[in-house]
């Protein structure tokens, strides 16, 4: 017991002794060897104050920098993430061979839309040959959170078009709501209804979601609506354009002036529109995304077909606010129907 407490007096010891050397080591690191007191001149002071003060200002802006960037890219990956092919549910017979065309039509409920969308699927079928049916894939989009109207709506697509879902022409595609980001509590940047903006924004969702399945389905892309009137050959007209563009550098060429309707776009970018989509889905429509995409891409000017090939038959919009309106029918003026050719 004695000598524990012998040890344990040495050690404290010990440590005042090395503290009482510290402390005149500091002392004399303060005073100087001359006991006077060491001056510092106000003016380095408060330069060094400054210089302490750029640098932690340029730190902090460089930490708001990174956040801001790190904001943004989670911003990015959280919306591309909602492109994701797990979440599209697919009827119809996938063709394994890469086609010429596919031709994309969403589907929405409205007044007349079941209506609307059986009449277009029966124009495409009628208004293009067996030979032109073999490089086509017709890609409906049944773009509803109702899932009862889907059901019903699919189990007439297939009791009238089951043959061509079967040989691979038709597809119809449904992505679940759980599966949308946010379309409720959204900027309002040009004062428009809420119901107008979450319409508006969920079309650009449903596009991106069709962009990004048939990007791999055919060579080019083309949108329409579900109440649309194709031309009597159109597709040997759509053909016809692109060879005469195939010198010039393209990303969309154009075969109608109404909306999106009649854009057909080089498969190979589907990717990019479909990301570009779902990244600025909130903030403004379709045709005016459209534009600023193009230019992204470099096309500067919108390359027009001399006649549209696309007529808009509907006079009820999908747009609930534009339905309060009532009926409204626009028409494309340079549209031509043409003949029945029976190649």
């Amino acid at each position: 017991m004695a000598r524990e407490g012998r040890m344990y007096i040495k050690f404290v010891t010990g440590c005042l002794f090395y503290m009482l050397l510290f402390t005149v080591y500091f002392l004399y690191m303060i005073l100087g060897d001359d006991d006077s007191v060491v001056t510092i001149d106000e003016s380095e002071f408060a330069v060094s104050i400054n210089d302490h003060q750029r640098d932690f200002s340029t730190t902090i802006q460089k930490l708001h920098q990174r956040e801001k960037q790190n904001s943004v890219d989670n911003l990015i990956h959280s919306r591309w993430n909602v492109l994701d092919l797990g979440s599209v549910q697919v009827a119809g017979r996938w063709r394994q061979k890469r086609g010429f065309l596919t031709i994309g039509i969403p589907s929405v409920k409205r007044a007349r839309g079941a209506e609307y969308l059986l009449q277009t699927i029966r124009y495409i079928i009628s208004r293009t040959t067996l030979k032109e049916k073999e490089s086509i894939v017709l890609l409906v989009f049944l773009a509803n959170f109702d899932t009862d109207y889907n059901a019903a709506v699919l189990k007439n697509i297939s009791a009238r078009y089951g043959d061509y879902m079967n040989s691979g022409f038709l597809l119809v595609m449904q992505v679940p709501e759980k599966y949308y980001p946010p379309l409720t509590n959204l900027k309002r940047n040009y004062n428009d209804p809420p119901n107008q903006v979450a319409w508006r924004s969920k079309q650009n969702v449903d596009y991106a979601f069709m962009f990004f399945y048939g990007r791999n389905i055919s060579e080019y892309y083309i949108q329409i609506e579900d109440d649309v009137m194709p031309a009597f050959g159109f597709v040997k007209d759509i053909r016809a354009f692109i060879l005469k563009n195939y010198k010039n550098p393209w990303v969309c060429l154009e075969f109608s002036l109404l909306g999106f309707i009649g854009k057909l776009f080089k498969s190979g970018v589907l990717d990019k529109l479909a990301r570009y989509l779902i990244l600025f889905y909130d903030e403004q429509p379709c045709d005016w995304l459209i534009n600023y995409f193009l230019s992204s891409v470099t096309q500067t000017r919108h390359i027009y077909n001399r006649k549209s090939l696309f007529q808009h038959k509907g006079i009820w919009s999908s747009s609930s606010e534009k339905s309060k309106q009532g009926p409204f029918k626009a028409y494309d003026i340079y549209f031509r129907e043409g003949k029945l050719n029976n190649e």
